[in-house]
């Protein structure tokens, strides 16, 4: 595998203060460092930004600031929040079971019941559509405004749908504000929530920490790939690494689906390995 070797240039005015435009002000100064990484992008066919928070060193990493306060569709990654209403209000458990509607998905491990893990998992569209609906536009709306989580239009029509299509959008930055917020207790939570959620998310471990990560793939109703997301921390034994990764193909008509939800995860992990955090 060919050495890709991380520069760091830091920019003048390395710390600062941030004053973003919709999510939780900061008055605190916050460090900036660009990263390039644009041969992980080009060997893959891919454009996008990877944004990194040390949060105890209060440092951010990115390829393109620019891109990461950019707004996309949040497509499964907003089933973080979903879920986490979900547990809130009393409609999940870690013992829920979603029942297959008996439809036959081209994604096959949506054909059975699924536990709430292995829906979140296997990014179960169905699954996480049925709970939308039984949350309700009224306590939607009431609990994304209590969490704070930017950018979702929600009515009657798209209760079941608003994060995968239509005008709902959240910005990489602001997918890790979130993340942050929820780990600090930045809005309230019952106690075994974030701990329910948390095992839910889990990826994998190393000795770097234990990875926790929600991917997301947007896509347009003839099927083009617009766009795919990867977000979610690294829980070390003193601090926590946040990551929010967003891609677009080079080019929609020859992509490769599976190569490019590949690339989403590989980036990322590149990324965090170079600045020794994975």
């Amino acid at each position: 595998m060919r050495l890709f070797i991380l520069v760091l240039i830091v920019l003048a005015g390395c710390a600062r203060t941030v004053t973003p435009d919709t999510y939780t002000l900061r008055s605190e100064s916050v460090k900036f460092q660009i990263i390039e990484i644009s041969d992980l992008f080009r060997e893959r066919g891919v454009k996008g930004s990877v944004l990194v928070f040390d949060e105890k060193n209060n440092q951010y990493y990115s390829n393109d600031y620019n891109l990461s306060r950019k707004k996309y569709i949040p497509a499964s990654t907003f089933k973080i929040a979903n879920t986490l209403i979900g547990l809130e209000r009393g409609l999940l458990d870690e013992q829920t079971i979603f029942k297959w509607d008996g439809k036959e998905y081209e994604n096959v491990s949506w054909n059975k019941d699924l536990s709430l893990r292995e829906a979140f998992q296997n990014s179960c569209v169905p699954c996480f559509r049925e709970l939308a609906r039984k949350i309700g536009v009224k306590n939607m709306v009431e609990s994304l405004d209590s969490m704070k989580y930017p950018g979702m239009k929600v009515d009657r029509e798209n209760i079941d749908q608003f994060w995968l299509k239509g005008d709902s959008k959240i910005s990489p930055l602001e997918q890790v504000d979130f993340l942050k917020r929820m780990n600090i207790k930045g809005f309230t939570l019952k106690p075994s929530t974030l701990e329910q959620l948390k095992a839910i998310a889990f990826v994998e471990e190393s000795a770097k920490g234990k990875l926790y990560a929600k991917t997301g793939l947007s896509m347009t109703d003839g099927a083009v790939i617009e766009g795919g997301w990867y977000v979610g921390f690294i829980q070390k034994e003193k601090n926590r690494i946040y990551f929010a990764t967003h891609l677009t193909p080079n080019d929609t008509e020859t992509v490769d689906f599976n190569e490019f939800a590949k690339s989403r995860i590989d980036i990322t992990k590149q990324t965090l390995g170079f600045l020794y955090y994975w």
